[in-house]
């Protein structure tokens, strides 16, 4: 609900229903732990956790690509 997940078209890569033409990035600084996302994923991507210590210095370093690149 506060766009914490972004979805971004690969670099060079073409619209498409391919889930490895894109990047998903999830920005843990704005999440809310609600758990929406786990639960609208159709792929089981997403999973809530009891993992909680997420200290950094640089608000940037919460940003997760779950791409790989």
């Amino acid at each position: 609900p506060n766009n914490a997940i972004t979805i971004e078209l690969k670099e060079g890569r073409e619209k498409s229903r391919n889930i490895e033409d894109y990047n998903y990035i999830v920005d843990i600084g704005r999440c809310l732990w609600c758990g929406f996302c786990e639960e609208v994923c159709p792929r089981n991507a997403l999973m809530m956790t009891a993992d909680y210590e997420l200290s950094v210095y640089n608000k940037n370093e919460l940003k997760i690509n779950l791409s790989g690149d």
